[in-house]
């Protein structure tokens, strides 16, 4: 076993590297320029980084990096904890281990913050806050291969009025995957890209200048397990594109606000496209368009459009 615990002030680095049992590492860092590393390698491993400060330029910020090992099929509990107060932060994490549990949590506050973050084992979870300040984005970029995956980026929050405003790029790879994103302000993008069984996708955005991207391709389905994609638009000059590969898919929309427009994509059988809720797919607001392709067999389009200028394009091809 192993434990290590860190304090460290402006203009330093630090980097802690263990390979044993119940592996610990705990660094607290005030003032500017910070940066903090560990590598841990074994069956147990826990990582804490808590920063406060500021990074200037893009070559200056405050980092913290951490890469998480199981020692061979062992690991049970891989865990990375990281909190970020101030401006120009960025977080690296990287977890892997073919038998393990992986949990990470990054919390960034103020301004012109990064996540990246990578995990590839069983029962990976990440939870994940982003808030920035007046002129400033953040952004998240989340890999996760394996089963049962979850990510939740519950508060990435943007108060800038442009299109390179707060982003966040998902993707997952396996059976069980669940995304819960929440997307707050101006500016915003997400791309979430699923590969396998029994993926959901619940999707937020509320502010100006909207782009959202989905794909969910599906390897077999079962009676009672499907790939969900729920969206919750809102605001103005929104943009939507769902495609859904595989069978028994289902897509859920409501979007409300001005120049909206919806593309969703569906290949296979037995597919459903309706709102949120199960009601109607809804579209309101000005010049809204929903154009929607189902190829295959047994599908179902239920859609409302309520403003001026909206037009709706279907097409479905039995195979």
């Amino acid at each position: 076993m192993k434990n290590l615990l860190l304090t460290g002030v402006a203009l330093m680095a630090i980097s802690a590297a263990t390979f044993a049992q119940n592996n610990q590492t705990t660094v607290f860092q005030v003032g500017n320029y910070s940066q903090a590393s560990a590598d841990q390698k074994g069956t147990f491993n826990s990582a804490q980084f808590v920063q406060d400060g500021n990074g200037a330029s893009a070559s200056r910020m405050n980092k913290a990096q951490i890469n998480q090992q199981g020692a061979g099929t062992s690991v049970l509990r891989n865990t990375g904890l990281v909190f970020q107060t101030g401006n120009g932060h960025t977080v690296r994490l990287t977890q892997q281990g073919d038998a393990s549990d992986n949990f990470a949590q990054f919390t960034q506050n103020q301004a012109n913050a990064t996540a990246n973050a990578t995990q590839s084992g069983t029962r990976n979870t990440i939870f994940s806050i982003q808030r920035s300040a007046l002129g400033t984005s953040v952004e998240a970029t989340i890999q996760q291969t394996g089963n049962r995956n979850r990510i939740d980026i519950s508060g990435q929050t943007d108060v800038i009025d442009a299109e390179d405003g707060t982003s966040a790029f998902i993707t997952q790879m396996g059976n069980d995957n669940f995304v819960n994103l929440s997307q707050l302000g101006d500016g915003n993008k997400a791309s979430v890209g699923q590969m396998g069984n029994w993926s959901e996708a619940y999707i937020v955005q509320r502010g100006v200048l909207h782009k959202l991207v989905v794909n969910q391709t599906s390897m077999g389905s079962t009676s009672t397990r499907f790939n969900l994609v729920n969206i919750d638009q809102r605001g103005t000059r929104g943009d939507i594109q769902a495609t859904q590969t595989g069978n028994d898919n289902r897509i859920r929309l409501f979007s409300d606000g001005d120049f909206n427009t919806a593309s969703m994509t569906q290949s296979g059988t037995g597919h459903v496209v309706r709102g949120v809720g199960n009601t109607f797919a809804q579209q309101v607001g000005n010049r809204n368009t929903l154009t929607t392709s189902q190829n295959g067999n047994d599908q179902t389009i239920s859609s409302t459009q309520n403003g001026n200028f909206n037009s709706a394009f279907v097409v479905q091809n039995n195979q």
